[in-house]
């Protein structure tokens, strides 16, 4: 009987260590995809010296990135402006249904011959 138990034990610890293993992976692969959503939208901004909106949604809509926030701001320089892209991730904890939100942000190189003066300008906050 007391080997049932004892195999019982060590069949719920590798239980434990396995599910957090999975947990570990599933944050892992969900933080690269959205470093590499960012990552694109910074080459298209530098590809078409600007914002362009409409491509940047397509993108989105084709991949898989199911998260509506995204953001691309101007920061004006004396040498030509460059734009800040701010991606967000979330982790949700199932047990306590908490969510947890952070911020991924990148910078274009400046941009000397962007004629672009729409885009809303970075609140550095």
């Amino acid at each position: 009987m007391r080997e049932a138990s004892g195999s019982t034990l060590l069949l719920q610890i590798m239980m434990v260590f396995i599910s957090i293993y999975i947990a570990f992976m599933a944050v892992t692969i969900n933080y690269s995809k959205t470093f590499r959503v960012k990552n694109r939208i910074i080459s298209m901004i530098e590809k078409n010296e600007g914002p362009d909106l409409t491509k940047i949604s397509d993108y989105l809509n084709n991949t898989a990135y199911y998260h509506n926030d995204w953001d691309v701001c101007r920061e004006p320089t004396s040498r030509g402006p460059y734009y800040q892209v701010t991606t967000y991730v979330d982790f949700k904890i199932p047990l306590t249904n908490n969510k947890l939100k952070f911020k991924i942000k990148g910078e274009t190189k400046v941009l000397y011959s962007s004629r672009d003066n729409k885009s809303k300008t970075c609140n550095n906050s």
